[in-house]
């Protein structure tokens, strides 16, 4: 009988073994939660998640712990106080036991042993030699203590992995050797390769630790993982490399190994955990021509540079000083987890002077208070737009606030009608009716899925409209003067929304020439990753004095804090930046998924393209909820992103341009911190999950 993982939780899983533990789990459709500093991601952008932060909270719902993340061999291990590292799995645990996880697993390391005369059994006396492998074994221990028959605990003493993950580590034995001779360059041991190391699989470590939480065991146990023939000396692990190398076709040459004596010597039995059902099915050979193939087939170049990159950083010890990111690193991939959205990041440097900024405005206890990061940010705002001469901007707490004055004083009131189109982000309507007034549903053109002039026209012919409201809906500019011409000849307002559009153009003129209000946004899943939310109202001069002189209207309590103004004033210069990388994203999807039939919103001027639209064929639109839930499966997250406000509001049937793009539009994993090389990858892993459903 095996015990069921219920909900689960990795940690580490963008590291080496966990890219290939989460293919498993995600293979059995357990409800998964990934947590990971992302140190070896491809480029030094912020974000990813410690696992140092969770809390008690955070575990309430989970079932069974992964914990694979931590610093991951001795030269790093040299580098960062392990101390810190023991008391932080002490923490964790603690944390985990008292959210009621029933099972935590532990990725140790066969390196506590170090007898290599004889395989060394679980239940032989350890002797671990580097910092690394006493801090493992000291984790052991600490595990141990906080062992119940509720939360048990299994620790799996990994051997030297070896052979291809999605997160490759180049830095292990087997791995280097193979990398160095795809490169043409020599093979040499660093030490006289007397002593002994046992090897194992990365997948046939996956395995192993998916087992290991699936077995029933007492409070405590270990296990020994160890590939078949696979306790080795290293002179004799070099040999079995070359051979293989041989088979694969690559040359190589090997030099005379080093004299020094490695003291690290340790082989491992596994016939306990082979027992309990563990069966290896890599050896040293087969891994060694499937690397080989990988590698070749792995950008050749640009694999090789990274492969050789993060060898230099792993045997230096840097990792961790400058990588730090929210997405996987380079594709193809055998594992796969792409966001929705995947927010900006920001170099090391950048937050350090972000942090002194904030420190600075704490200590003047401005943090709530206009001052002069928000000023920065006005006129940051104010030239990025090119306003008109005379026109002001009040930076304020988000988007919704910015949109709330900018309608009070295009003077809607309670009782009063306003244009927004069907397709939008429900704030739009929600704050129209927060006003008392009511929205006027209006539909949408059929290729830039944005406001229709002509739709317009016709309801303010209609209707008493107080304001229309037009969205840059998906961040592409609506017809910023076909609507300003129409609402002018009708004096009416117009609030151009342009919440998903910093950045974004529209011929020469600019959203200022057309539009008597704009509201804009700087949330975090916008072309600047802003720190919390932010926003700002654009108007003339006056109209901003005007909205600052009625007190109902608290434009004090609204403004945007200092603290996220310091951060926006740093962020700012990665704006265009971040814009050119969006459009790529959306390219790169556009050349795959055009041609099978998904069409695209159109591009009008220049887009920011911060979310990745596409309109399922019509035939498949009645499938749209099994091909995102068969998505989510192949580790692709795609949403229905804006839906029918008419729908979601409650407030009548959509109009027939906006039913049909809400029924069909799916959002495909985007954001300015989204690596572009994935996108292939992401793209064939969707249409895979629609042709699964298709085809069933």
């Amino acid at each position: 009988m095996r015990r069921k993982l219920g909900n689960v939780l990795v940690t580490g899983h963008a590291g080496y073994v966990g890219s290939a533990l989460v293919p498993l789990l995600l293979q059995q459709g357990v409800p998964l939660e990934l947590w990971d500093t992302n140190w070896f991601a491809k480029e030094p952008l912020s974000g990813g998640r410690d696992f140092r932060d969770l809390t008690t909270g955070d575990l309430a719902n989970i079932d069974t712990v992964f914990h694979l993340a931590g610093l991951s061999n001795d030269a790093v291990a040299k580098r960062f106080p392990m101390t810190d590292e023991v008391a932080a799995v002490t923490r964790f645990a603690q944390a985990a036991s008292a959210a009621g996880v029933s099972r935590f697993v532990f990725s140790s390391s066969a390196a506590v042993y170090n007898n290599g005369d004889t395989p060394c059994k679980e239940t032989d006396p350890v002797a671990p030699v580097s910092i690394y492998a006493k801090a493992k074994y000291e984790m052991e221990q600490s595990l141990r203590q906080h062992a119940t028959a509720d939360f048990t605990v299994s620790v799996v003493r990994l051997a030297s992995c070896f052979g291809w993950a999605s997160m490759l580590r180049p830095d292990l034995l087997v791995n280097r050797m193979t990398s160095r001779a795809i490169r043409g360059e020599h093979l040499q041991l660093s030490s006289n390769g007397d002593s002994s190391r046992p090897f194992v699989h990365v997948e046939d470590a996956a395995a192993a630790l998916l087992l290991a939480a699936e077995l029933e065991l007492a409070a405590f146990d270990i296990h020994n993982v160890v590939g078949d023939g696979c306790n080795l000396s290293v002179a004799n692990a070099l040999d079995a490399i070359v051979s293989a190398l041989g088979g694969s076709g690559v040359e190589v040459a090997v030099v005379d190994a080093k004299p020094a004596v490695d003291p690290r010597t340790y082989m491992i039995d596994g016939a306990k955990f082979a027992a309990a059902g563990f069966a290896p099915r890599w050896s040293i050979a087969d891994g060694v021509a499937d690397l080989v193939t990988r590698l070749r087939v792995f950008n050749t170049d640009a694999g090789v540079e990274r492969c050789s990159r993060l060898l230099v950083l792993h045997e230096s010890g840097q990792l961790g000083d400058d990588l730090r990111r929210t997405t996987p690193g380079d594709a193809p991939s055998g594992d796969l987890h792409a966001p929705l959205v995947t927010p900006a990041g920001v170099d090391t440097a950048t937050l350090d002077r972000v942090g002194g900024m904030q420190r600075q405005v704490m200590s003047q206890s401005r943090y709530r208070l206009t001052g002069a990061y928000s000023t920065k940010v006005e006129q940051l705002l104010s030239d990025e737009l090119g306003l008109p001469d005379g026109w002001d901007v009040l930076a304020m707490r988000s988007g919704t606030d910015s949109l709330s004055r900018a309608l009070w004083l295009a003077g809607v009131r309670a009782g009063k009608s306003v244009i927004v189109p069907d397709l939008a982000f429900h704030a739009v309507a929600a704050t129209v009716m927060a006003t008392g007034a009511t929205p006027l549903i209006t539909d949408i053109t059929t290729d830039t899925w944005n406001l229709d002039p002509a739709l317009v026209e016709q309801q303010l012919a209609q209707h008493d409209v107080a304001a229309v409201v037009a969205v840059d809906n998906f961040g592409t500019p609506a017809d910023w003067a076909g609507l300003g011409a129409v609402c002018r000849a009708a004096g009416v307002p117009l609030i151009i929304d342009a919440c998903e559009s910093l950045g974004a153009s529209r011929s020469d003129s600019s959203v200022g020439d057309h539009a008597d209000y704009i509201a804009m946004s700087f949330s975090f899943t916008k072309p600047i990753h802003a720190a919390g939310m932010g926003g700002a109202l654009c108007a003339p001069a006056g109209e901003i004095e005007r909205v600052e002189a009625v007190p109902s209207q608290l434009v004090r309590q609204a403004r945007l804090p200092e603290l996220n103004a310091a951060y926006l004033c740093e962020a700012w210069p990665s704006l265009h930046r971040n814009v050119d990388h969006l459009r790529s994203i959306y390219g790169a999807y556009r050349a795959i998924l055009e041609p099978r039939g998904f069409q695209a919103q159109e591009e009008v001027g220049v887009s920011t393209r911060i979310h990745a639209p596409f309109l399922l064929p019509n035939e498949l639109a009645d499938r749209r909820d099994d091909i995102l839930a068969a998505a989510d499966k192949a580790g692709v997250q795609a949403r229905p992103q804006f839906p029918s406000q008419s729908l979601l509001l409650g407030i009548g049937e959509p109009p027939p341009v906006s039913a049909d793009v809400d029924r069909r539009v799916v959002s495909l994993p985007s954001g300015a911190g989204l690596d572009p090389a994935i996108i292939p990858e992401v793209a064939e892993r969707f249409l895979g999950a629609v042709d699964d459903v298709a085809k069933g």
